[in-house]
């Protein structure tokens, strides 16, 4: 307020001597969910994924990419070191969309 004496505030800088306040950030980098490599075959579709330690995993599928609920394709409980997955689907429809989840 600055027509009320005595409401000034002030703010430190680093020409104040270490007496300044202090901005600490602490920050958890989370790993990509990313689909490395699939492949076709005569009736099945598969898909690996690189899963890190101590995380689970779901596999979501529908058919239209921008419309219908996702529905469970798998799920995969923790690993208990960084694991390569393969994830396998029977290949019986005209077009199908993936998605990986960590919940």
């Amino acid at each position: 307020a600055e027509r009320t004496s005595e409401t000034a505030r002030r703010i430190g800088a680093r020409e104040a001597g270490g007496r300044g306040p202090a901005l600490t950030i602490e920050y958890t980098v989370e790993a990509q969910l990313r689909i490395d490599r699939f492949e076709m075959t005569t009736n099945e579709f598969r898909f690996h994924f690189r899963a890190e330690s101590d995380r689970a995993y779901r596999v979501e599928i529908r058919e239209a990419l921008a419309a219908g609920d996702w529905n469970s394709l798998t799920n995969f409980a923790p690993f208990p070191m960084p694991t390569q997955v393969m994830v396998s689907d029977v290949a019986n429809r005209p077009q199908r969309f993936y998605r990986l989840r960590s919940p």
